[in-house]
């Protein structure tokens, strides 16, 4: 049973990924925001899923190559991080971080 303080966590969590990520992804990237949506639907209270990206695709309404390219993107862009679990690319778990969208110019001179 959830609880109180379980479903308040779940509502921050929804609000941070509508009210801050989403929005700060690229323009044109519709897909990205759907299959966001998707994962956080199926993510435990820390962000973490295991889906396959063909589960992720009939959910989203896309095609499984097309997830593959988002799930790149979201990886590169820092806003879902990979677990170790997982075997030979079918079933993965991932995490979602709830951190927005950075320009790639700006990751690497905080990084570099």
């Amino acid at each position: 049973m959830t609880t109180k303080r379980q479903s308040k966590q779940r509502f921050e969590q929804l609000n941070r990924l509508v009210d801050v990520v989403l929005p700060s992804l690229p323009a044109g990237k519709s897909s990205h925001r759907t299959v966001l949506l998707v994962a956080f639907r199926h993510a435990g209270a820390t962000g973490g899923f295991v889906m396959s990206k063909a589960r992720i695709a009939k959910s989203a309404g896309i095609d499984e190559r097309q997830v593959r390219r988002i799930v790149i993107d979201l990886e590169s862009w820092g806003i879902v991080k990979r677990s170790p679990q997982g075997d030979r690319g079918q079933v993965r778990a991932y995490k979602i971080t709830y951190q927005p969208y950075k320009e790639r110019d700006d990751m690497e001179d905080r990084l570099g």
